[in-house]
């Protein structure tokens, strides 16, 4: 291939995603992204919960392994609050931090109920949260995107909170 071919293509890409998005916006449909957290705030989240969620995921994984059943327990303000901030927090730039918060996030939902599908083999959820578990983020600091945080927790989560029901709203 030559450079004009690369170009060529380059320019046909172009053209069509441009088309595809005035017929989608033409048939009334269009995706909003959402914003991305930033990873400072992500890493702050991660930071304040990690030790009490994990060892809380860990006490429940010994549960569901000694009963091979699952137990839904009642959602307290401290287990939503955890679920409130690792929900936002999820929704960062980087994908491994994103994906430890996730993964807490979604076995908080699961324990309380508030998760939707099915829940799958008891066992398998105690072996996946050991891993889960047993996980611990590193950053790499250079990477990581501070984008609109000012170091203001609680005014950037409550707006983050926000912004992501509006998009669901919208979605």
């Amino acid at each position: 291939m030559t450079t004009l071919d690369i170009e060529r293509i380059r320019a046909d890409l172009k053209r069509l995603k441009e088309e595809k998005n005035a017929a989608d916006i033409e048939r009334g449909y269009c995706v909003i992204d959402l914003k991305k957290v930033s990873d400072y705030f992500a890493y702050e989240v991660y930071q304040r919960y990690e030790k009490d969620v994990k060892a809380f995921l860990l006490s429940y994984a010994e549960i569901l392994l000694q009963t091979n059943e699952w137990l839904v327990l009642e959602a307290t303000e401290k287990l939503n609050g955890w679920i409130e901030a690792l929900d936002v927090a999820k929704h960062c730039v980087d994908i491994s931090l994103s994906v430890d918060c996730l993964m807490m996030e979604y076995y908080l939902r699961q324990i309380t109920g508030q998760a939707t599908g099915q829940k799958g083999s008891p066992l398998f959820a105690a072996n996946h949260i050991t891993s889960v578990v047993a996980d611990k983020y590193k950053p790499y600091w250079n990477e990581m995107e501070r984008l609109d945080y000012t170091g203001d927790y609680d005014a950037y989560l409550t707006q983050k909170m926000e912004e992501i029901k509006q998009w669901q709203n919208l979605h």
